[in-house]
This record gives C-alpha cells, sequence and structure tokens, in this order.
C-alpha cells in the first residue's frame, strides 16, 4: 500500500468518526426538546408566530432573587441542567507496525501485513531479512473543537430562567 493512501484512508477514518460523534451529540441535545404537534389546533394568532422545538421543562420551587426568604415555582428548562459534552475527540494517535520500501519511482510504499522479525526468527536468518527494515509509524490528528453552537443555545435558554 502506498503511503500516502494509508494516511489518507486513517485520517478519513477518524473524520468519520468525529462526524459521527458530533451527530450523536446533536441528537442527544434534541432529546431535551419537544416538537410542536401537527395534529394539535391552533389559534389564529399561534399560526402567525412560528413553530419550533420547544425546550422540555420542569417546575422547581427556588428562592426569588429579590427575596431568598420567598420561594416562587419556575419551569426549568433541562438543557440547562444537563452536560452536553459527551464525548469529544481531541487528539488521535494511530501507530502502524510496517515494513517501508521504496518502488524505485520516488514512492514509498507500505507493507503493514509484513511480519515483524526479530533476531531471534528463524525465518529472519533462513532469509536473510533484518528487522531493521520494520519499523512503526505514528500519525497524530488533532481534532477541532466542536461548535459553539450548542453552548449559546443553552446560554439563551438559561438566560430566561
Amino acid at each position: 500500500m502506498d503511503v500516502q493512501s494509508l494516511i489518507e484512508t486513517i485520517g478519513t477514518s477518524v473524520s468519520e468518526a468525529q462526524q459521527g460523534i458530533e451527530q450523536h451529540s446533536i441528537k442527544r441535545f434534541l432529546d431535551y426538546f419537544q416538537r410542536p404537534d401537527a395534529a394539535m389546533a391552533v389559534s389564529d394568532q399561534e399560526a402567525s408566530e412560528p413553530r419550533g422545538l420547544a425546550p422540555i421543562t420542569e417546575k422547581m420551587v427556588l428562592p426569588c432573587s429579590d427575596d431568598i426568604g420567598r420561594s416562587a415555582p419556575v419551569e426549568v428548562p433541562l438543557v440547562a441542567l444537563a452536560h452536553h459534552r459527551q464525548v469529544h475527540l481531541d487528539k488521535v494517535t494511530v501507530r502502524v507496525k510496517t515494513r517501508l520500501s521504496s518502488d524505485g519511482n520516488g514512492s514509498v510504499m507500505a507493507d503493514i501485513n509484513a511480519p515483524v522479525l526479530r533476531a531471534a526468527n528463524a525465518l529472519e536468518d533462513s532469509e536473510g531479512v533484518s528487522g531493521d527494515d520494520v519499523g512503526e509509524i505514528e500519525m497524530v490528528f488533532h481534532v477541532t473543537d466542536s461548535a459553539e453552537g450548542l453552548s449559546r443555545v443553552v446560554q439563551n435558554i438559561s438566560k430566561t430562567i
């Protein structure tokens, strides 16, 4: 396998893994919202307003900000109480044991299926292959931060509490 193809394939796999994590996180985030029921009858005033997702809330009795001796019920959006960063890839390190060779045209080839030969290995002695041509390629992928949109939505919802 061409080394460039190996790196591209692993890079694509890391990228797809990050996309899968992000899609899963968005689906879990949307679990904190309820969709409007299309079958519900709406008044003329409600029909003119844009319809979208509404945060799922729980009623909690909290102290009033102006008089902590007094309490009042407050509808608290659950999205504001939950931690939304379930999984995040920061850095992915991939190590591949391989035997590198050149094809004579300037391309470097990697034999990732090559057996790792040791000095005590009879196969190595009989074929005259040294263990020096087997090495390890280490690739480090730094994954970018996720979008700030989720935190902005939560911030705006939290302001209404």
